[in-house]
């Protein structure tokens, strides 16, 4: 697309802003599942910053390219101000529910303690 603005840039800054996944699908002719895509992974963006971790670590962890790492973390600075911190804190509550639902789908299993063990 160049360097303009991306379609994951705009839905991001709309959600930002306050619109609802059906008004961006409304105004951007988006699929729900594309929105949810691109909010989770700037969900993962902002948690990782939250953390302070660095963008080429935050790029390996979560696999996808350094420009896109870079332009959600403008974003987010951008929107780290007190006028946003009640959608900031819904965008981390979507990285929680995500890391939830992962860990379900590997079906993790802690290690059983043996019948003989002290």
């Amino acid at each position: 697309m160049g360097p303009g603005i991306t379609h994951s840039e705009k839905i991001i800054e709309l959600y930002l802003q306050g619109y609802t996944e059906t008004e961006i699908l409304r105004r951007t002719e988006h699929t729900y599942a594309s929105i949810e895509r691109y909010l989770v992974m700037f969900s993962r963006v902002v948690a990782l910053k939250d953390r302070n971790m660095p963008l080429p670590l935050i790029r390996q962890t979560i696999g996808c390219s350094i420009k896109l790492v870079e332009k959600y973390a403008r974003l987010y600075e951008k929107y780290n101000i007190p006028d946003y911190q009640f959608t900031l804190m819904q965008v981390r509550c979507i990285f929680n529910q995500n890391s939830k639902t992962d860990a379900k789908k590997k079906h993790y299993q802690p290690p059983r303690r043996s019948i003989w063990d002290d």
